[in-house]
């Protein structure tokens, strides 16, 4: 079994941000609260830092924990940023409060579409589900950051789209 490093909490930050607070106290409504800033670089660069891929089983390892652990992540820091306890996502999804616990634990990995579906649904916010270029995978675990598995509400991203 592959396992990836928990998002970090020590990102290079504004000073002012309200991420680390934000997550703990559910007072998180967007993505741009939190004022984060990511140093990126090409995804081919990204992919060439990465020569344990070049073994086919690693990389496909890799690949496979990813799917399981950045989806239980991205469940649990949203649900904290909106506030929502395990037992009141599970209301809106229509579950229990056990079957969140299990979709929050990065070894579960058994995470259906129509559950994630249910999940995006009470998350306001939209669902992809697509194969990718190993190169862009490379690029996408280089930031584990809470920002980087937050997705803001649909209701979030219009606010800050209408002028004041």
């Amino acid at each position: 079994m592959v396992t990836i490093n928990q998002p970090q909490q020590n990102v290079q930050q504004n000073p002012n941000s309200a991420w680390p607070n934000a997550i703990q106290t559910g007072q998180a409504t967007s993505a741009n609260a939190f004022n984060i800033t990511i140093l990126s670089q090409s995804p081919q660069n990204a992919l060439a830092k990465r020569a344990d891929w070049q073994d086919k089983e690693s990389r496909q390892a890799y690949m496979e924990a990813c799917v399981e652990q950045d989806v239980a992540w991205q469940i649990s820091i949203n649900r904290k940023a909106r506030g929502l306890t395990q037992k009141q996502l599970a209301e809106k999804v229509g579950t229990t409060q056990t079957a969140i616990t299990r979709w929050e634990d990065p070894c579960y990995g058994k995470h259906s579409i129509g559950a994630l579906v249910k999940i995006a649904h009470a998350f306001d916010c939209a669902l992809s589900v697509r194969l990718i270029p190993y190169s862009k995978l490379a690029e996408m675990a280089q930031d584990t950051s809470p920002s980087a598995f937050m997705s803001p509400s649909y209701e979030s991203e219009i606010k800050e789209t209408k002028p004041c």
